[in-house]
């Protein structure tokens, strides 16, 4: 059957290479759209640091600050991570490498079980439950970090130094194309360097959280947290004032108009060449009737003529899909520079992948339904007359 396939497209060339083209140029404009509408949801929840309504900020202020306070800050930590992620926000810039030019803010972080988000990561891993069980030295750095202290990328050897203690690098964080508020950040799991936290003696009476839950019911986080703290305070002289914050929603307007814009636009474009294809795929059938005719006067099922027609245009389809893919990879890399003015990538992911085949194989069937039809209806003497 291949081999019949090829002959086909070897003596029906011409109609190929264009049916081709137009396949290319309508898969392409969609694939790009795809990669708009997913950078366009990628920045709006970068902007906010992941979904807004999940998100609770909680700012402590400890009226005293004793050693009271030293040994119920970890409990207190650990019991506010049954709600959801913790991160601690609040802390000052620290050397790295011991370096007095080379310094970062950072951020300690603690979980139980994995958010709905977490920042983006360019190279390796996010950490997961077992880096907190096992009290594992481990960091992630900010993209602008790993350029300085790992230009080569990051391996199992990848280590900075903080407060004189080794740390294993597991991720860089940050987006490739555009920059964002992780750049210059380390994130350390809590239970790993809790010391700076420095409630103990010196200038630091608060802490801010940012807590990402499950919930999305402010009332029972408020309510969760504050009981925590009752709890954990009650057989001590502390005492704490605390505050609630929350995101507000971004106004989503431009993004929605974004996507609409770029929805309308590729759609319109993929509409007109799925026309012209079903008519360049009208003429490439009609100039095969004499081959169809003649297949059907050999007995050859209409069922088994139209499956090879329909496999010929989805094959055409899927190699065009291939090539746009392409074309769409390499678009980046000429114009490196460009796109990243703009911040825009337009690299294909997964999505471009399975939303271009799809759209590859219905095109292809949608593209021989009308020929087939007409060519079907067709009566195989007349036809070979006029052929």
């Amino acid at each position: 059957m291949i081999i019949d396939i090829l002959k086909n497209y070897r003596r029906n060339l011409l109609e190929v290479i264009f049916l081709s083209i137009g396949y290319i140029i309508g898969i392409l404009s969609l694939s790009i759209g795809i990669s708009v509408i997913k950078e366009s949801i990628e920045y709006n929840l970068d902007s906010t640091s992941g979904y807004v309504k999940n998100i609770t900020l909680a700012n402590i202020d400890f009226t005293e600050n004793n050693l009271e306070l030293k040994k119920n800050i970890n409990s207190i930590i650990n019991n506010i991570t049954n709600i959801g992620e913790v991160q601690i926000i609040n802390l000052d810039s620290l050397e790295i490498n011991n370096d007095l030019k080379l310094k970062s803010t950072v951020v300690l972080t603690m979980f139980k079980e994995k958010s709905n988000w977490h920042i983006p990561i360019i190279e390796g891993d996010f950490f997961n439950e077992s880096n907190f069980k096992n009290n594992e030295k481990v960091v992630i750095i900010g993209k602008n970090l790993a350029d300085k202290l790992f230009p080569n990328g990051i391996d199992d050897n990848s280590k900075v130094e903080i407060l004189n203690e080794k740390y294993k690098v597991i991720g860089i964080s940050g987006r490739e194309n555009r920059a964002t508020q992780w750049d210059d950040v380390i994130y350390i799991p809590y239970n790993t360097c809790s010391e700076l936290l420095n409630i103990n003696g010196q200038d630091r009476n608060s802490i801010t959280l940012v807590l990402r839950t499950k919930s999305t019911d402010r009332e029972y986080v408020q309510s969760k947290v504050t009981t925590i703290l009752d709890d954990q305070l009650k057989n001590t002289s502390c005492s704490y004032n605390i505050d609630f914050d929350y995101l507000e929603n971004r106004n989503n307007s431009n993004i929605f108009n974004s996507i609409f814009g770029t929805l309308f636009i590729a759609g319109t474009i993929l509409v007109i060449v799925v026309i012209n294809v079903i008519n360049l795929s009208r003429f490439w059938i009609l100039n095969r009737r004499k081959e169809i005719c003649i297949k059907k006067l050999l007995g050859e099922l209409d069922s088994n003529i139209i499956y090879s027609i329909i496999v010929e245009s989805i094959i055409i389809a899927t190699f065009s899909m291939c090539i746009a893919l392409f074309i769409q990879y390499i678009i980046p890399i000429i114009f490196k520079n460009m796109l990243s003015n703009i911040g825009f990538n337009c690299i294909p992911s997964i999505f471009n992948v399975l939303g271009s085949f799809l759209v590859a194989c219905i095109c292809g069937i949608i593209s021989s339904i009308v020929p087939i039809k007409e060519m079907m209806n067709m009566q195989p003497i007349e036809a070979l007359r006029n052929a």
